[in-house]
């Protein structure tokens, strides 16, 4: 039986059963795409099978099926609570949830995680080397503008740049910061009757 194109792309969680007790190589043989078997056996775990929510998992299963979710919107339900603790209720939440909304009612029960500040050096078998450094510290950008031949506008030869430094055959450049500064008109005009003490002002590089 031929399933047309816009039937397959209807397929949703009550297609699942069809995978249980196959392996991936099994889903593989019958000419299904990797990705494909893959989200087949990730969402079959997850909808079907053993599970200490169970409970959850039911609700989460009844809603999917109520809302008729494809897989592909079951996949994001997986990608965004993927850094979630509670899982299985965002699950049952989000299942129930009319897809084009999903995104935002996620935002709203999850809670991002702060971005913490890091450096980090990697180094292939092959000596190609990458260092990453994330941080909000102004000073990073006043050594990168300070490298010869980098300006905030321009950062294409900062690698020639880093090397020259670290080789010795250059100084930093004294720091030259520009930050931009954008203020409703309402707020400018507090500012300039002198009534704006409880207006905040937050620069284009995160201070305020």
């Amino acid at each position: 039986m031929t399933v047309s194109l816009f039937a397959a792309l209807t397929l949703g969680v009550s297609s699942l059963p069809e995978a249980a007790g196959m392996s991936l190589k099994d889903i593989l043989a019958l000419g299904v795409a990797r990705p494909d078997a893959l989200l087949v056996r990730r969402l079959h775990k997850v909808y079907y099978g053993n599970t200490k929510a169970t409970t959850l998992q039911a609700e989460a299963r009844a809603a999917a099926i109520r809302r008729k979710h494809p897989l592909r919107v079951l996949e994001k339900i997986e990608n965004l609570i993927a850094s979630a603790p509670n899982k299985d209720t965002l699950r049952a939440l989000l299942a129930d949830t009319a897809a084009e909304d999903i995104p935002a009612v996620a935002a709203k029960h999850i809670e991002k995680k702060p971005k913490e500040e890091y450096a980090r050096l990697t180094q292939s078998p092959d000596g190609w080397a990458r260092l990453t450094i994330f941080t909000k510290d102004p000073g990073l950008l006043d050594f990168a503008n300070g490298l010869p031949g980098v300006t905030p506008k321009s950062r294409e030869k900062l690698l020639d740049g880093f090397k020259e430094f670290v080789e010795g055959e250059t100084t930093l450049a004294p720091p030259r910061r520009m930050v931009h500064v954008v203020l409703k008109l309402d707020e400018m005009d507090k500012i300039s009757r002198g009534e704006g003490e409880d207006v905040t002002i937050r620069a284009s590089d995160g201070s305020v």
